[in-house]
């Protein structure tokens, strides 16, 4: 039987997951130019916001980490309601929330089985991808931001994913370096001929 405290907690997860999403989606005031100039620049992202934009086997062929994040989001009754991709970091935590509140409401309701169904698909979620990815964003974005918001929402994204890992017994591979994409030289073998 879970305690007060046991679901208490599951409900301050799905809160602070909830906050750190609305967070990383795109604002609709003062930080707008901030975050378009940080994720959402036309000629170069400073920090990428999307999971497969960070492992260099999966960004040349994304289609499989996107399936299975949308076979994640399926398996627990979520539709996009978003035309983002699948691995956007708010869409992530959304889940996440989703997954905690869950949890919280099966405790709650005293069961167990359903709450740590819940728990496995966390720790699942967090090494198949979002415990891989948001400690090198959070380092990228710490580097490139120049706005308060940004570094105080970092630090916590990347403090509070920590915890849930240790919390979880998850151990996802890290990804520890963004590699940005190589330039392609695009020289024209007549561009150095003379012509007579």
């Amino acid at each position: 039987m879970s305690t007060v405290k046991e679901f208490a907690r599951a409900f301050e997860r799905s809160d602070l997951y909830a906050q750190l999403a609305r967070g990383f989606w795109r604002p609709q005031h003062s930080l707008q130019r901030e975050y378009d100039r940080l994720f959402a620049h036309r000629s170069q992202i400073l920090c990428p916001i999307y999971e497969a934009e960070y492992d260099r086997d999966r960004a040349l062929t994304p289609g499989a980490t996107l399936a299975d994040i949308a076979g994640f989001y399926r398996a627990f009754g979520l539709e996009r309601a978003t035309h983002e991709r699948p691995d956007h970091l708010a869409l992530e935590l959304e889940f996440m929330r989703v997954l905690t509140y869950k949890e919280a409401l099966a405790l709650e309701a005293g069961r167990s089985e359903e709450a740590e169904l819940c728990r496995d698909a966390q720790k699942k979620f967090l090494e198949a991808h979002l415990g891989r990815w948001v400690g090198i964003f959070a380092e990228t974005l710490l580097q490139q931001t120049q706005s308060n918001f940004y570094r105080e929402l970092a630090v916590k994204l990347r403090d509070f994913i920590t915890v849930e890992c240790q919390a979880l017994g998850a151990q996802p591979q890290r990804i520890t370096a963004h590699e940005a994409e190589p330039e392609i030289q695009m020289d024209c073998p007549l561009a150095h001929r003379a012509f007579a």
